[in-house]
């Protein structure tokens, strides 16, 4: 009987295994669904800008206003809230009830609401002061010093939406709703185009400040509708949802402890950004601009694939460390290991020699302009591995319950960027190439302390089982380098026609893509045989609805 029972459980215990996985694809395929047009719609945001604004003043404008002030803070809020919030909200729901979990929320929430406004108010009225100093170039340029100043005004107030819709998210996934977010995300990039795409539509020959103020319009209706998007999904919490200011409330005290660590990190993390935003005011007009250009292109590729499996997996992994199986945190993040060194290896080395087509292509620079851009990219591109690695594996230590360990080593990485970025600009000179390498050498360093102190806390990761892997990685990156370096041999000078260097740009990464996929297919690479037989079954289901309604 004991042995039926023990059987019964081992039974059990297995279909939950099982679930779990389903439940990881599953979830992983909808937020990848969604966020596969967020590159589209990055990139053409990004094509209409270079457009109308090229890299100028307005350019830098934008970046500023939009990307490093109101981008840049509700990404800090995002993550004090997502390691502390999530987990003490889901907890309290499963221990008690709702109610309870939402008596937690409210208050949050209020809080939160009310130090927004707060800072909100701050920017606003000091928002000269601000821009004189971030943008100090724009000292003798008085109608987009204005502009800037305008334009920062208006926008900060929507911080405390934009922030407030990220609570939301985060209440909509701990019920496993994971649509109706990723799907908000989405309609905001698509009302930032719009405002990009509305100035064309409306005004013949529009000026800088025209476009500027589309824009701003587009991403202030974008951030709005992110909000209101995901109310819906909430309607049958409504009833436990109120302002409330019971600072007594245990799992706020506790938010508020898991917080502390991570708000010395945030600081830091955004006197990084604001000193590069700085840094690059100094130096001059349109240097802002280039390093957004060349992180947008850079940034496209890996944020589907890593935010999707993060936002995902998080749960999942919270799951197996509060059941303390550290074999199978081991195995997971090795195998999210694998999937990111596998997609990201081969993305890096054919954007590296398409790096010129790309950036003509896409976004129709050329001669100086087209240089510049290139100066940033092709340091960042290096990095490209690091980057998608590093917010997917940050989540085994929040899942751990720890938080002070990625802050400090945010922090650290911090300081190696200032160090670099500072002495590279100011002592060697090197202009946006120090940008680059700055975020890449200080990033590397983060990653690769990340992996040295889980494989200790989880009782050594089984890094033996990587050994065919390696190789056969480095076989088909090698043979892909030399492939692309040929390839790039017959490519045309960068003043040939945009659309000639557009099509080099999407038929050779299609080319590099099959070349890589057929080394690895040849040499039984597991990672190789499953994408590709996801793609053969995707490609079946197709043809067969297709043919099913073509006989009706």
């Amino acid at each position: 009987m004991a042995m039926s029972d023990e059987g019964a459980i081992l039974i059990e215990e297995a279909r939950e295994v099982v679930d779990r996985r389903k439940g990881i694809v599953k979830y992983a395929a909808v937020v990848s669904g969604f966020r596969a047009l967020n590159p589209i719609l990055g990139i053409l945001r990004e094509v209409i800008m270079a457009h109308f604004l090229g890299v100028k003043a307005g350019a830098d404008i934008y970046r500023f206003v939009v990307d490093r002030v109101l981008v840049e803070l509700y990404t800090k809020v995002e993550k004090l809230l997502q390691p502390t919030f999530l987990p003490l909200f889901v907890a309290r729901q499963t221990l008690e009830s709702d109610a309870a979990a939402f008596r937690f929320a409210n208050v949050m929430g209020t809080l939160l609401a009310l130090i927004l406004a707060v800072i909100a108010f701050a920017g606003a009225f000091w928002a000269d002061k601000f821009t004189a100093i971030m943008l100090h170039y724009l000292h003798e340029d008085v109608e987009n010093f204005q502009l800037a100043v305008l334009a920062l005004r208006f926008t900060f107030p929507f911080l405390v939406f934009y922030c407030l819709s990220n609570l939301l998210e985060l209440l909509l996934q701990s019920y496993a709703n994971f649509t109706l977010p990723a799907l908000a995300e989405t309609l905001r990039r698509v009302c930032v185009v719009v405002g990009f795409g509305t100035v064309a539509l409306i005004t013949r020959h529009p000026t800088q400040s025209d476009v500027v103020i589309a824009a701003i319009l587009g991403a202030i209706a974008g951030i709005m509708l992110r909000l209101l998007v995901q109310l819906p999904g909430l309607r049958g919490k409504v009833r436990y949802m109120r302002p409330s200011l019971q600072l007594s409330n245990p799992d706020l005290i506790k938010a508020g402890i898991l917080m502390v660590p991570l708000i010395a990190g945030v600081m830091f993390a955004l006197a990084r950004s604001w000193g590069e935003t700085l840094v690059a005011g100094r130096i001059g007009e349109g240097m802002l601009a280039a390093l957004g250009y060349a992180r947008k292109l850079l940034d496209q590729p890996w944020q589907i694939i890593a935010y999707a499996v993060s936002v995902v997996i998080y749960p999942f992994i919270s799951e197996l460390s509060a059941k303390r199986e550290r074999s199978e945190l081991a195995e997971s993040l090795l195998s999210v290991f694998r999937i990111m060194v596998f997609v990201f290896v081969p993305t890096t080395i054919i954007m590296m020699a398409l790096a010129g087509s790309l950036a003509r292509g896409l976004l129709g620079f050329k001669g100086e302009d087209l240089k510049l851009v290139l100066s940033a990219l092709l340091f960042y591109l290096p990095g490209l591995t690091i980057f998608a690695l590093e917010e997917p594996t940050l989540k085994w230590f929040y899942a751990l319950g720890n938080t002070l360990v990625p802050t400090l080593l945010g922090i650290l990485a911090d300081f190696v960027f200032f160090a670099v970025l500072l002495s590279g600009v100011f002592v060697f000179e090197a202009g946006l190439p120090a940008f680059a390498l700055a975020l890449v050498i200080s990033k590397t360093l983060k990653v690769l302390i990340v992996y040295a102190i889980l494989h200790f806390w989880l009782g050594g990761l089984p890094w033996g089982k990587l050994k065919q892997f390696v190789v056969h990685m480095l076989i088909t990156s090698l043979a892909l380098s030399l492939f692309m370096a040929l390839l790039h041999m017959l490519t045309p000078s960068y003043e040939a026609k945009r659309l000639l260097h557009l099509a080099i740009a999407l038929s050779g990464s299609l080319i590099g893509y099959a070349f890589f996929g057929v080394s690895a297919w040849v040499l039984r690479m597991p990672e190789a045989i499953t994408v590709g037989r996801f793609l053969w079954d995707a490609f079946r289901r197709r043809l067969s609805k297709v043919l099913a309604i073509s006989h009706r």
